[in-house]
């Protein structure tokens, strides 16, 4: 699935993935999942994934499908890390509805909740987004990023695609 992804953290805290490169992986290359708070993905080059270059997810993905049914899940989404000075191209392979960051939605009870850093990144040729966020997302910096040949295969999405409650969005 679009979920699916070379390193997941899940539920982690302060870790850091830095220095790395992504190269033809089917899925997104990094996932955070629920709980994971304060960690770096920084320096990193990923391309020709399937999916999204980097994508977070809380229980429940698009417009509140359940993603993960576990108990307690749902009260749980990324906020608080920092995603900068990666370079995501040519990713969306497989996928098409895909990022070189996507936030995904967040509970409702989060959507004030301290967001993430999304900054410096060189974001290009794409099949939809550069940036985007889905439901939710209050308190997210996106600053300083270079993004250019998007929406490639798509006609809806931007360089930066922000969808928030009680707006329609496709």
């Amino acid at each position: 699935t679009a979920q699916d992804a070379t390193v997941l953290l899940e539920n982690a805290w302060n870790c850091s993935i830095e220095n790395c490169t992504f190269v033809n992986v089917g899925g997104s290359a990094i996932r955070l999942h629920l709980d994971c708070q304060h960690n770096l993905i920084a320096g990193n080059e990923i391309s020709e994934a399937g999916g999204n270059g980097v994508l977070l997810t809380a229980a429940r993905v698009d417009r509140g499908v359940p993603f993960d049914t576990r108990p307690g899940a749902e009260k749980y989404a990324p906020i608080r890390n920092t995603i900068t000075r990666n370079h995501l191209h040519h990713c969306g392979r497989i996928h098409k509805y895909v990022a070189g960051v996507h936030l995904d939605s967040r509970p409702p009870s989060l959507a004030k909740a301290p967001g993430n850093v999304v900054s410096e990144n060189h974001i290009h040729d794409m099949p939809r987004n550069g940036l985007f966020a889905f439901e939710h997302q209050g308190g997210n910096v996106f600053e300083g990023n270079h993004l250019h040949h998007l929406m490639t295969e798509s006609d809806d999405g931007g360089g930066i695609h922000i969808c928030q409650d009680n707006m329609e969005c496709a």
